[in-house]
């Protein structure tokens, strides 16, 4: 889907396919996923999330995105150092999350604006861009203190 110029902006949310997992490429009904969006190997995410966009370069129509995955009961035991909880109830956030979730700064990454399903014309509040500022500068900058966490 081609999205209109200026529609895909910093610290908006985009449902995003981030391609197939390698074990459903071989099946009939992901191979045309498959094509199209890639396949995703080992734990790389996979399928459609939801995906922060800290930045847009429209000469290549590429965004950096930081993925959202829904979190699980168990996940408090799993909280990573670049995991950001996210509460619908909080930062106006109700506005494409139903569920709490994780926003997942150690997996930032590059894509295609191909990848966009949909743009919510939704702005991420101040106070959750800086959270995320913070979580992305420690995941890429200091990977050394995760020890001392």
């Amino acid at each position: 889907m081609a999205f209109r110029a200026g529609e895909v902006k910093r610290w908006r949310v985009a449902l995003t396919h981030f391609g197939v997992l390698k074990r459903e490429s071989a099946l009939d009904e992901y191979k045309e996923e498959a094509l199209r969006y890639g396949i995703a190997l080992g734990n790389e995410f996979a399928r459609k999330h939801y995906a922060i966009i800290v930045d847009n370069n429209e000469q290549s129509h590429t965004a950096i995105v930081v993925p959202i995955t829904s979190r699980k009961p168990y996940d408090n035991e799993r909280l990573y150092a670049g995991d950001i909880t996210l509460n619908p109830d909080e930062h106006g956030l109700k506005a494409f999350l139903s569920v709490p979730s994780i926003a997942k700064t150690d997996c930032i990454r590059q894509v295609s604006h191909e990848r966009f399903i949909k743009v919510v014309p939704f702005y991420i509040s101040t106070t959750l861009r800086d959270r995320i500022r913070k979580a992305v500068n420690y995941a890429m900058c200091d990977s050394s203190a995760i020890d001392k966490r």
